[in-house]
């Protein structure tokens, strides 16, 4: 779960909102129409939250350690966007 606040959070700072009524894959979705190279790496940690929050009570995610790094894709993808962004609005 804290993984995937992460990814909201981050979506935020990208100007993605969002609302109540989207599943975790819709707004993962929606990051990667923000940020492109974020939607596969989103979409990874929304499937594993998805996973461990809805999933059988006690199950615990064998993917946790890929989520982990589906994180950092998503962060690093999320920076570089922000960098370019950054460098168009110097001019």
């Amino acid at each position: 779960a804290a993984l995937w606040a992460r990814v909201r959070k981050a979506g935020r700072w990208a100007g993605v909102t969002g609302d109540l009524t989207m599943t975790p894959n819709e707004y993962a979705d929606a990051l990667g129409r923000a940020v492109p190279r974020s939607l596969a790496p989103a979409r990874q940690v929304a499937e594993s939250y998805t996973r461990e929050r809805y999933g059988p009570p006690g199950a615990v995610s064998s993917d946790t350690g890929q989520a982990r790094q589906a994180w950092h894709e998503t962060r690093r993808a999320m920076v570089r966007a922000g960098a370019r962004r950054s460098g168009r609005n110097r001019s």
